[in-house]
C-alpha cells in the first residue's frame, strides 16, 4: 500500500541492495529496495535471506515495485546505470526506455568531477554536512550477510539524499 501511495508524487528517491554488482547471474538478487518523497522515506526487504515472505507476498511485493518504476514520476538515484541495468534485467526495458529518470552521480560529474567528489557520502557532506556512511558500518560487499535491521535504515538513506541532492 506505501509503493501505491507514492506513485503520484513527482519525484521520488530509489535505491536498491543488491547481493552482487551486476544482475545477469542466476543467483543475483535485490535484497531490499528504499523510496524517498518529501515527506516519507521507507525501505523494504524483497529477497533478503532473513525475509520470510509467502510466494503471494512477494508477488505483491513485487507488483507494487513495478508499478512505481513503470510510473510517470521521475526516479532519481545516484548511479543510474545501476538501478537502471538491475530494474531492466527484473522489471523489462520499458522501465530504462518509458520513464523518467534522474541521476546525482551526472549533475556532480557536471559541477565538480575531482576524484572523489563523485560519491554519495561525498556529495551529502558538502551539501548538507553529514558523514552519511560513516552512521553504518556495514560490509556492501557481502550484503547478503547484513541483518535488515542495519540494512533497510542504509538503503532508506540513500534513496532520501539522492532525491535531496536532486533538488
Amino acid at each position: 500500500d506505501a509503493l501505491k501511495r507514492v506513485v503520484d508524487y513527482p519525484l521520488v528517491g530509489i535505491d536498491y541492495e543488491t547481493n552482487m554488482l551486476r544482475p545477469y547471474p542466476k543467483d543475483s538478487r535485490i535484497l531490499s529496495a528504499a523510496v524517498s518523497t518529501k515527506a516519507r522515506t521507507f525501505a523494504f526487504p524483497m529477497r533478503h535471506p532473513e525475509v520470510k515472505f509467502s510466494a503471494r507476498e512477494i508477488d505483491q511485493i513485487e507488483k507494487a515495485w513495478e508499478g512505481l518504476l513503470y510510473s510517470n514520476n521521475t526516479k532519481i538515484v545516484h548511479n543510474l546505470s545501476f538501478e537502471q541495468e538491475w530494474s531492466a534485467e527484473f522489471y523489462g526495458e520499458g522501465v530504462v526506455w518509458g520513464t523518467q529518470w534522474a541521476c546525482t552521480q551526472a549533475q556532480a560529474f557536471i559541477i565538480d568531477n575531482r576524484q572523489g567528489a563523485l560519491s554519495l557520502d561525498h556529495l551529502v557532506m558538502e551539501h548538507f554536512g553529514l558523514a552519511l556512511k560513516g552512521h553504518s558500518n556495514l560490509d556492501r560487499k557481502q550484503m547478503e550477510r547484513v541483518p535488515l535491521a542495519d540494512m533497510l535504515p542504509y538503503n532508506g538513506l540513500d534513496a532520501k539524499y539522492a532525491r535531496r541532492l536532486f533538488i
